[in-house]
């Protein structure tokens, strides 16, 4: 079957296409609609809690992001205890989502990135105290980065149209701008090529400030200037091909964290265009490294549970915390106080923590908990090639089904880390069992890892998953295979590789033609992670997993549930309108769930919870699970 036969379907606002989406969803509601009620009922007390987005530091405390299930809110946390709510999501429109809220360093204005799911939404600028719009302007998601209460660098991100300079998307440059102007004055990135990205962070002290300058997620380039001086950015650090970020300033030294030698993470001081080692990593690898408080703070992640250390004069040590379960540390920042962090795990709900003066204990700021009894265990099995493969087990406590929903990403260096579970919840409470996987092209093991599941070592992945879900196997366990994005292509591709490991699939926002990837959207910014297809050497291994191109019998597949949004301006939804017509028309068990109004993000919040009902409910009606099943 040809099919480029399917290529009609990238037109996502013809008619014909509109047709296949209302005519799929519609047999989509007839399969789980009488499920829904009792899902979204069930979900609800896990879904619809307050949790930490992300925090933002400011001189007197931190604007918080806060998830409440219904809607965004931005908080501000001052250092005498104050909350006081500054926006909701529902006062600018019903399908908002906040991503984003960056106040300037005194506090007094706020840059708020909104959308409605799509990458291209809205920087709102606005006085805090009266909340008056002081200026707004659509542009895809970037970063805005305060030099003062006036004047701020944007990283514009040329997606869909070429460089002032002539350079091809996917592209970026850096601007600055003052506030309530359109009039912009490029100061980096002219003549920079495809596939360079780059976002600027600062030292604690607001002495200098750095632009990390990347192409696709390994090779590196840091500069620094003087904090305010946008126009004196000068080479800090090559780090050649491999991955690098700057870390602060320490004893005279700027301080960059590259990923060379093992690849686990060596803290470089710099000097006088010097270099000496301040750290190095031997064991396991740093995910984090920054200066606070004249001191080198290292985030080590330890079969992909977050630790934090300190190194000062006395050496290194572990900066304890009060949590006795696997968990994520992320977001940390800084007021002129006290430095702060979020925390989760698979059921703490995200919650933003700050640490005393003395660093011998921190405080929840802003927390919340949920009521469910589970239990997280890890285990390793081994790959195709004799490689351990780490993976957690969260179940509950009293009751298992013998149902396992098996999570998989593998790809550009994101670690898969304990992360509150919310919907997930529900399925565990009636006995079904959460199973992360920490498969290579991750970071969970260091940058090697990364590197040992990119391009021709994709298949890596691939193997890795599918032993995991073995060792599952053999233990009893029937297996939902569940993967988003990069995850959906993880999925598609080991359903191709061994159709029946799976009794049930379930695919978001896939990548699946993956000879065609770098001609839509922004696909052309991952041929550093995948190759390219236009290389025949590239295209040899990468034609071998497609998963379009290699579909075995479907009679061998199980039934599979593939979602989009029809406005997902990363991932072509073609990728699984083309997937579902091509299975179909081979007789496949498959249906298709698009959300009309949501991009690669979802929308609102209410319409996430709608699209984790589905999911759940999918679920349900293949499995007798609690008082929900089919």
């Amino acid at each position: 079957m040809n099919n480029n036969e399917y290529l009609w379907m990238e037109d996502i606002k013809s008619n014909k296409v509109l047709e296949f989406v209302d005519n799929l969803n519609a047999e989509f509601n007839e399969l789980v609609g009488d499920l829904r009620h009792t899902i979204a009922e069930g979900i609800s007390k896990y879904y619809n809690v307050e949790k930490v987005d992300y925090a933002f530091g400011f001189r007197d405390g931190v604007f918080i992001l806060v998830n409440t299930g219904k809607v965004h809110k931005v908080i501000r946390y001052t250092h005498d205890g104050e909350l006081i709510e500054i926006i909701s999501s529902d006062k600018i429109g019903k399908e908002v989502m906040f991503l984003a809220a960056l106040p300037s360093w005194d506090g007094s204005v706020m840059c708020l990135f909104y959308t409605t799911g799509s990458d291209r939404g809205f920087f709102r600028f606005m006085e805090v105290d009266s909340g008056s719009v002081i200026y707004e302007f659509r542009d895809f998601l970037s970063q805005i980065f305060w030099l003062d209460n006036n004047r701020y660098l944007y990283i514009r991100a040329y997606r869909d149209r070429p460089t002032p300079d002539g350079v091809k998307p996917p592209a970026y440059r850096v601007y600055l701008r003052e506030l309530g102007s359109d009039k912009e004055e490029l100061v980096f990135g002219e003549g920079l090529p495809t596939n360079y990205h780059m976002y600027v962070n600062r030292d604690y002290r607001l002495r200098w400030m750095y632009l990390n300058v990347r192409r696709g997620w390994t090779a590196t380039r840091v500069y620094w200037s003087r904090f305010g001086d946008a126009y004196g950015w000068r080479l800090l650090y090559d780090a050649g091909e491999n991955y690098a970020f700057a870390s602060g300033y320490l004893g005279g030294k700027h301080l960059v964290t590259v990923y060379d030698g093992n690849k686990l993470g060596r803290v470089v001081g710099v000097s006088d265009s010097k270099y000496t080692t301040v750290y190095q990593e031997d064991t396991y690898p740093v995910s984090n490294a920054f200066v606070y408080s004249d001191k080198l703070f290292l985030i080590r992640s330890i079969h992909a549970s977050s630790h934090i250390y300190m190194l000062d004069d006395d050496g290194l040590r572990e900066v304890r915390l009060d949590i006795d379960v696997p968990i994520t540390l992320r977001n940390f920042g800084w007021t002129s106080r006290h430095l702060f962090y979020i925390v989760e795990s698979f059921s703490i709900p995200s919650s933003l923590y700050m640490f005393n003066e003395d660093f011998t204990g921190s405080r929840p700021i802003f927390s919340s908990k949920v009521d469910i009894d589970v239990v997280v265990e890890e285990d390793f099995v081994e790959s195709h090639d004799g490689v351990n493969i780490h993976y957690f087990m969260v179940r509950n406590r009293d009751r298992d089904a013998k149902i396992a929903l098996v999570h998989g990403y593998g790809g550009f260096g994101i670690s898969m880390t304990p992360s509150y579970l919310g919907y997930i919840l529900k399925f565990i409470e009636d006995g079904g069992v959460y199973v992360l996987a920490n498969l290579r092209g991750g970071c969970e093991y260091g940058e090697k890892w990364h590197e040992m599941g990119m391009k021709e070592k994709k298949f890596n992945v691939f193997y890795d998953y599918l032993a995991v879900l073995r060792r599952l196997r053999e233990k009893g366990y029937k297996i939902i295979g569940f993967g988003r994005s990069n995850g959906g292509l993880l999925i598609t591709a080991t359903l191709n590789m061994d159709p029946e490991i799976m009794d049930l699939a379930i695919v978001g926002y896939p990548l699946t033609d993956m000879l065609r990837f770098h001609k839509l959207y922004i696909g052309r910014l991952w041929t550093t992670e995948y190759g390219n297809p236009d290389d025949p050497k590239d295209r040899e291994y990468i034609s071998r997993y497609s998963p379009i191109h290699n579909i075995g019998d479907v009679s061998r597949y199980p039934p599979i549930l593939v979602y989009t949004g029809l406005h997902d301006d990363r991932v072509h939804p073609s990728h699984a309108f083309r997937y579902v017509a091509k299975m179909r028309d081979l007789g496949a068990k498959i249906y298709l769930r698009t959300d009309t109004v949501s991009g690669h993000l979802g929308a609102s919040l209410e319409r996430k919870k709608e699209e984790y009902v589905d999911i759940l409910s999918f679920i349900y009606r293949f499995f007798k699970l609690g008082d929900g099943g089919a």
